[in-house]
């Protein structure tokens, strides 16, 4: 008999495409001239946006594919384009890291309809608008400007209460770079989570642990890369150069990148991390339980210090990290205070977790302090759900056709022993 554990196939599909799907809203628009609709996560929570659709009035789920989003974080604003993505972005001036999806093949008229579609083909948001018509759909025309949601009209199709934008309005739209439209792609004050895809890369010390697993995590808070390359670590001597960071390379928005005493492959071994996760190993630098870290950036500019004594007084004075790490909270970003420091603990507020052996406590290869999102095991296959078959009791085929809760069109199938 074929034992293929469906319980976790369930598992798997439901993480993979089961949305809070209420958080997404259509937060603006124009119909003509720059042609957009600007989509955007008001929620707390990420949601993944595989297999999401738009489409006009037509009505039609899956006509224009919105599966390039991918994980959209909570307070994300992601925008469609009638253009192209590229040059979207250079009519509005607007960096890499805000998601356009260009070359809508499903245009918008002056009285038209925007439909959003989640992964099972439901619909999640609708706004029907003709600026000559009447309440509900009667309200701004959105040839030249366009046209945002107030909190009073989110997601309850009542485009005669949307407002016109205007440059320097509580949406703090702006002029375009070119044709005169006015419009804040990419950004929405609906949102309830602070989020800008576009805040310059900012590394900062976020954990650490000078004895037993020897660490120290560093993250890019901001939301553009910061490139490593000349970059250099060094503990109390403050000498810029002593330990080259620069195999950290280009480090993403919202990335944690870390260095250990032993070397990158015993310390993911360790804590069970995937290859995406960076790791320079061998620092000959090694911590004390007083001791210092210092980050100096390819000029020899100090970036960030922590100094540290847990039988010190404040700053210096904080948790004592030989067997469980301490990780840095909001309040103490880059203000070399130790003392206000925290000591891991196991499902804390950074999701710590025992290592795979000698009792340490840690969440290295992520913080909660990263202001976007970053997944470096992505598709990687670490840590994810898997499915077993018994190879000496069941043919080559394999077809667990499609799944009823949650509802999803997809279905898996596979052969066994066929490499293609």
């Amino acid at each position: 008999m074929q034992k293929i554990y469906l319980g976790i196939l369930s598992f798997f599909l439901l993480n993979l495409f089961s949305t809070a799907s209420a958080q997404m809203r259509i937060t603006e628009f124009q119909y003509n001239g720059s042609e957009f609709v600007e989509f955007s996560n008001i929620g707390a929570t990420a949601i993944n946006m595989n297999g999401w659709s738009f489409d006009d009035n037509s009505r039609t789920a899956g006509a224009f594919s919105l599966s390039a989003y991918g994980m959209v974080r909570a307070g994300e604003s992601v925008i469609l384009s009638e253009t192209t993505a590229a040059d979207f972005r250079t009519l509005w001036n607007l960096c890499d890291n805000i998601k356009v999806i260009g070359s809508n093949t499903q245009n918008l008229g002056r009285s038209d309809e925007i439909n959003l579609y989640d992964n099972s083909g439901a619909l999640v948001d609708r706004l029907t608008y003709n600026d000559q018509g009447t309440t509900p759909q009667g309200g701004p025309r959105t040839d030249v400007n366009s046209a945002w949601v107030p909190q009073s009209a989110l997601g309850n199709n009542t485009h005669i209460n949307w407002v016109l934008s205007a440059a320097g309005d509580t949406e703090n739209s702006f002029a375009a770079t070119s044709g005169g439209f006015i419009a804040s792609p990419g950004k929405s004050s609906r949102t309830i989570v602070p989020y800008n895809p576009c805040a310059p890369g900012l590394m900062r010390i976020t954990e650490f642990q000078y004895n037993g697993s020897e660490f120290v995590e560093l993250t890019n808070l901001g939301g553009l890369a910061v490139d490593m390359t000349g970059w250099s670590f060094d503990d109390n001597t403050r000498t810029a150069g002593s330990f080259s960071l620069s195999d950290f390379g280009s480090v993403k928005g919202g990335e944690s990148v870390i260095i250990s005493e032993t070397t990158a492959a015993a310390f993911r071994t360790l804590w069970n991390l995937c290859d995406g996760i960076k790791v320079i190993g061998g620092n000959s630098q090694n911590l004390g339980r007083s001791d210092e870290i210092n980050i100096y950036d390819n000029t020899g500019t100090l970036i960030d210090r922590l100094t540290y004594n847990d039988q010190g007084t404040a700053p210096q004075g904080g948790p004592r990290t030989d067997v469980n790490s301490a990780w840095v909270p909001q309040a103490a970003l880059g203000n070399n205070t130790h003392n206000a420091c925290i000591l891991s603990a196991v499902n804390d507020a950074e999701g710590s977790y025992a290592s795979s052996s000698g009792g340490f406590v840690a969440s290295p290869g992520k913080s909660a302090r990263a202001t976007v999102s970053f997944d470096p095991c992505s598709g990687q296959g670490s840590g994810l759900p898997t499915i077993q078959v018994d190879t000496a009791s069941t043919s080559n085929l394999v077809d667990a056709g499609t799944t009823t809760a949650p509802l999803s069109p997809f279905a898996v199938s596979a052969v066994i022993n066929d490499a293609t």
